[in-house]
């Protein structure tokens, strides 16, 4: 009688075993995956960063050229009276 209980045991646990396995296999297998996710969100993070960076250097570069031009035009005319005169 004690002989069939603890080969019933034994067959519960390696059951058991098997369980515990298979549960950590598909928990690595879904930390592998995670893993992955995470890295692709920071290479996106970190283009979008550098995207937008450029498209703020690309900003901050026409406003210069625009004020550029705005001073460039305003030192050529001269205000005479009501009337802007270009100047010679």
């Amino acid at each position: 009688m004690e002989s069939l209980e603890l080969e019933q045991e034994v067959a519960n646990l390696e059951e058991e075993k098997e369980n515990l396995l298979s549960a950590l296999q598909e928990a690595h297998t879904q930390n592998l995956q995670w893993e992955k996710k995470v890295h692709l969100a920071k290479e996106l993070k970190d283009s979008l960063k550098k995207e937008m960076e450029g498209s703020t250097s690309a900003l901050k570069l026409a406003i210069h050229h625009m004020t550029v031009t705005k001073w460039v035009y305003s030192i050529h005319f001269v205000k005479v009276g009501d009337f802007s005169v270009l100047s010679m």
